[in-house]
């Protein structure tokens, strides 16, 4: 749970929510890839823009470990428990 002053989520206020690996693997690649596709406005992430970011690198770091939850789960940053309850909720 997030909470910001004005009610939008920045990138920059997530590095101390999200695990280390997680941020130094896709927060810099993602960034950008927001800030390219409309560089005049700064818009901010929602909730379901960070669920979607979280997505995309449970499903990265399965197809990269050939599906071992365990080593996924590390290079996340999270532990193999963590990453199991990911992939339930989300349904992955």
């Amino acid at each position: 749970v997030l909470i910001c002053p004005d009610g939008d989520v920045e990138i920059e206020m997530l590095n101390h929510v999200l695990p280390y690996n997680y941020q130094k693997m896709y927060m810099q690649t993602a960034a950008p890839a927001l800030v390219e596709q409309n560089p005049e406005l700064s818009v901010p992430m929602t909730q379901e823009d960070i669920v979607e970011l979280e997505k995309e690198a449970i499903i990265n770091a399965l197809e990269e470990c050939n599906n071992v939850q365990a080593k996924a789960a590390k290079k996340l940053g999270m532990t193999a428990r963590q990453i199991g309850y990911k992939i339930k909720k989300y349904n992955l």
